[in-house]
């Protein structure tokens, strides 16, 4: 998925809106991808989706009324083509994106929804509040405590995965290995759960699967061995936060 914002003038737009389109006549579509898997998706008005793994997106095979509206679960960079005579509407859970051109990207897991901006103008909806964003901004939606938190966003990291690059800012183990089975497909087992608790700040850019592996072993001083998709990490705990960077 690239970076740069779609720019499509409202004569082209009008094109491909199916006016008067009879109801029967519309199907939802699903998009799915699963562990270490990621999926580029063109829609009906040539907005692009890139799917992240683990995740799903709901979308009409034909837009009609007054908006375009999609139901996402997982994470997903959005890259809208522009009408602003019919906004573009992301569902998320309890929290609505919603943009005429623009790009950014979702983040939705059972514990959070975060929005990063990378380009353009975003109005997130959470029930009743309303928060605007512009580029470099971000804002999360805890979905357990009905908290939101807006701040700038740490774009090199929030858009690693589209690069096939690994940012890891200060999390444990446990964490990481959850982004390592959304990311390459790998599940993770622990032969002491303390291991989960030892933190790394990384950064890993055009690097086999194996040797990252190796490396956030090394910076955990835990002992790693990958056997038919599966990581084995053995160990006693860590030390204080070890700081890997790898280009």
């Amino acid at each position: 998925a690239t970076l740069t914002l779609i720019a499509i003038v409202t004569v082209l737009t009008l094109n491909w809106w199916p006016h008067n389109l009879p109801a029967d006549t519309i199907a939802w579509e699903q998009a799915e991808t699963g562990a270490g898997q990621q999926q580029a998706i063109l829609l009906i008005d040539s907005s692009r989706v890139q799917l992240n793994g683990k995740s799903t997106l709901n979308y009409p095979n034909a837009f009609t009324g007054s908006t375009r509206e999609v139901k996402l679960s997982g994470e997903a960079y959005f890259d809208i083509a522009l009408d602003k005579q019919h906004p573009f509407i992301i569902h998320t859970g309890e929290v609505t994106t919603l943009v005429v051109g623009t790009s950014f990207n979702i983040k939705s897991d059972s514990d959070a929804v975060t929005v990063s901006v990378t380009e353009g103008t975003v109005k997130v909806i959470f029930n009743k509040d309303t928060v605007m964003l512009h580029p470099g901004d971000e804002v999360q939606y805890n979905n357990k405590t009905k908290h939101v938190t807006q701040g700038k966003a740490n774009l090199e990291y929030v858009l690693a995965w589209l690069s096939g690059a690994l940012i890891l800012t200060d999390e444990t183990l446990g964490s990481v290995a959850e982004k390592l089975h959304q990311q390459y497909g790998y599940t993770s087992i622990f032969d002491n759960p303390d291991i989960k608790k030892c933190r790394i700040t990384a950064k890993f850019k055009n690097m086999p699967f194996e040797a990252i592996v190796e490396a956030i072993g090394f910076s955990t001083q835990t002992s790693v061995a990958i056997r038919n998709k599966q990581i084995e990490w053995r160990g006693l705990g860590c030390k204080p936060t070890n700081t890997t960077s790898t280009k």
